[in-house]
């Protein structure tokens, strides 16, 4: 593939329950929540997460909503979705 025919790549990463940007370790920047219908958002600052050097990215969560859109331009993405359970309602005695 020559570069004049390889598609221009490009990454647009959304921090779920976010009012502002995050920027991780790595230096990559996550906007600040869009596109969410419906729902509510809540962020639980200092919540442990296990097995992450990010424990920031997922201390905060959008719940509720209806549906999520965002506007593109045509052409083929990969959605890459990360999750933690943070609900303090949630319990489990597997470790």
């Amino acid at each position: 593939m020559t570069p004049a025919s390889a598609a221009k790549k490009s990454v647009v990463r959304i921090k779920a329950g976010s009012s502002a940007p995050y920027t991780d370790s790595s230096g990559n920047v996550w906007q600040a929540e869009q596109g969410f219908e419906d729902g509510d958002v809540i962020e639980r600052d200092g919540i442990e997460i296990a097995s992450t050097k990010e424990a920031g990215f997922y201390q905060s969560e959008h719940y509720g909503m209806s549906s999520i859109s965002c506007a593109f331009p045509n052409g083929n993405y990969i959605a890459k979705l990360h999750f933690a359970e943070i609900f303090e309602g949630i319990t489990s005695s597997l470790l």
